[in-house]
């Protein structure tokens, strides 16, 4: 869904500054979770 939201607003005419201020952050692709908030689950599973 992201990608067809980034498509409509990247061929959208008469882009805001906002609409491009969107397409910039969600264009680049980030991950922001810390891998020890999966260590509690790993070991409930072990």
């Amino acid at each position: 869904m992201m990608k067809m939201f980034i498509k409509m607003l990247k061929t959208k005419k008469d882009k805001t500054e906002a609409d491009r201020e969107m397409i910039k952050m969600i264009s680049k692709s980030y991950d922001i979770s810390d891998k020890k908030y999966i260590e509690p689950v790993l070991e409930c599973l072990h």
